[in-house]
């Protein structure tokens, strides 16, 4: 697996790993923004990176963390990045901008 900053590509891991355009927040691995949708558990990705937010005071405080996590698995979920991209034509960096937009709309403070 490769991931390089500077443009975005995540080797052959797929676009739809970019969970921000923005380096991880203070306390939050890294990995977790980039592995995010990787292994077999992405739920549980979800609920870790939600649990870090929330520690952070970052998570929106109308927000419980159930709905959060539901929230998060849904935009990682790679059926979301071959939908928009492989079925209906949108361009990597379209993907990662909107995903990007949704995480931080959805869910930050």
């Amino acid at each position: 697996m490769t991931f390089d900053r500077r443009d975005g590509a995540y080797g052959d891991l797929g676009p739809f790993q970019a969970t921000s355009r923005q380096p991880a927040p203070d306390g939050v691995p890294e990995r977790w923004f980039v592995q995010a949708a990787v292994g077999d558990d992405v739920d549980d990705h979800a609920r870790q990176v939600v649990a870090a937010l929330r520690s952070l005071g970052s998570l929106r405080g109308d927000l419980e963390p159930k709905a959060a996590a539901d929230v998060l698995w849904l935009l990682i979920d790679p059926g979301q990045y071959r939908r928009l991209v492989t079925e209906r034509h949108w361009s990597h960096r379209a993907f990662r901008q909107w995903q990007a937009d949704a995480m931080t709309r959805l869910l930050l403070a």
